[in-house]
């Protein structure tokens, strides 16, 4: 195709000379998303570690029919405060105030229901619609089951019962999961981010491309030139797509940057997101970046304005990745029908690599085929509007 090379050379110059533009898209979403969801990981993480370890003062009314279970409860890291709140209504009317998280009320007969062989009764008082108290009033449930279960252990050894006979089935847990791989819990949105950034980050310049020349006069004088459409949208398309996996790339690194400063440690994770693990997920990504600059570059072609082109952007950008959505209704792992299906594959691919999971490569070779198949609609659309004089009714 005649011309393409030259048009493709043009378009990098003149993305090159708007440096603002091009650290935006290459720099700006491919690096600080990543740094900002990691940012807020971080927090959770650190809040979820300190709501586990850390001594929680629990507000009780009534601890002192049950001295031992408030015994229990200081063993687990539950410090008892029997002066905060002199009765049921006070500590109830504080919880609604979100003054206090949860709040222990202990029936005046637990001790000697407890003695007679009765359900002894103590009420947990939160609010389940304040978040910070979910891990709390965990804390604080499992404590009071454990104790429960060794009281009720004794009770059937003083009657000559195996405490095992009251358990006739044992459901044991094996979790063959790995550090690496259960950090997909945390790091799962980063495979949606990817694709974003990749898209993002030749929005830009595909914006510039026909908008841009409009406004400035340099598109006329273009479709003049004896190029063909084709070729003229097909230099455009790769420019853009260039600009695109080179964002891909930068977010990958990033990625994998963001996620070794998490304390996944803590929690029973590990990232493993090294350089080669960078690669890979790049290596899987780039070829949206073929889709992704056909659907902006064929979107921005029906903008008369700039403005109405970051509108037509924002669902060019957006509307390729539906097909992730599938995974709320429908999970699914990596097959090759999967890899047919544009982002889908993508995201499948790279969640496999942050799971530390080898990828198959007839799997990725079939969805870089199917994504690039994919994207040779939307150029041909586009063509047909260069090739129409479309761009400058």
């Amino acid at each position: 195709m005649r011309g393409l090379g030259v048009v493709y050379r043009k378009e990098l110059k003149d993305a090159a000379r708007d440096r603002r533009a091009a650290l935006s898209g290459l720099l700006a979403f491919p690096i600080a998303m990543p740094l900002l969801i990691a940012g807020m990981l971080f927090l959770t993480l650190q809040t979820r570690v300190d709501d586990a370890t850390a001594t929680l003062s629990v507000p009780v009314v009534g601890g002192a029919a049950a001295p031992q279970l408030m015994a229990r409860l200081a063993m687990a890291g539950l410090a008892p405060d029997h002066d905060a709140h002199q009765d049921r209504a006070g500590l109830l009317a504080a919880v609604r105030a979100g003054e206090v998280e949860v709040g222990l009320v202990v029936a005046q007969d637990f001790g000697e229901a407890l003695q007679s062989g009765a359900p002894a009764r103590a009420w947990l008082v939160f609010d389940s619609s304040r978040p910070l108290s979910g891990a709390q009033v965990g804390r604080l449930r499992d404590a009071i089951e454990r104790y429960g279960n060794l009281l009720g252990a004794g009770r059937l050894r003083l009657r000559g019962v195996d405490p095992a006979a009251a358990h006739p089935i044992a459901a044991l847990a094996q979790d063959v999961s790995t550090p690496r791989s259960r950090s997909i819990i945390l790091l799962g949105t980063m495979s949606y981010l990817l694709l974003v950034a990749t898209a993002f980050g030749g929005a830009q310049m595909a914006m510039d491309a026909t908008v841009g020349e409009r406004e400035r006069g340099s598109l006329e004088p273009l479709l003049a030139m004896p190029v063909a459409p084709a070729a003229l949208v097909a230099g455009k398309l790769l420019a853009a797509a260039t600009f695109m996996a080179t964002a891909a790339g930068v977010c990958a690194m990033s990625v994998a940057l963001a996620a070794q400063q998490l304390p996944l440690a803590r929690v029973g994770m590990a990232a493993g997101l090294g350089p080669v693990a960078a690669l890979g997920l790049w290596l899987v990504v780039a070829p949206y970046a073929l889709l992704a600059a056909a659907a902006t570059t064929l979107a921005t072609s029906f903008a008369k304005t700039l403005k109405e082109a970051w509108t037509y952007n924002s669902v060019a950008v957006l509307a390729p990745t539906l097909p992730i959505l599938i995974l709320l209704f429908k999970p699914m792992e990596p097959s090759l029908p999967a890899m047919l299906v544009p982002s889908l594959s993508q995201h499948l691919l790279a969640t496999e690599l942050i799971r530390g999971e080898a990828v198959v490569a007839s799997h990725v070779l079939a969805s870089a085929v199917a994504t690039a198949a994919a994207a040779v609609p939307l150029a041909w659309l586009a063509a047909l509007r260069y090739g129409r004089g479309r761009l400058l009714a």
